[in-house]
């Protein structure tokens, strides 16, 4: 578990918003709702893309 908390904190934002797109599309293919899910991913990281707070974005992430 520490080390997918390390992962959480050295990765950049932009790196994790690009790997759960690929997650989802790979997913959603699968499940047949790839639109559905890339657009979920979308709107969370639009909701939060105006934070500034270093504590807060960590949060976010590890979320």
């Amino acid at each position: 578990m520490a080390t997918l908390d390390k992962v959480f904190k050295d990765a950049s934002v932009k790196k994790l918003f690009k790997d759960l797109l690929i997650l989802a599309q790979y997913v959603g293919r699968r499940q047949g709702n790839e639109a559905v899910l890339k657009e979920q991913v979308r709107q969370s990281f639009k909701a939060n893309m105006h934070e500034v707070d270093d504590e807060k974005i960590l949060q976010q992430k590890e979320a």
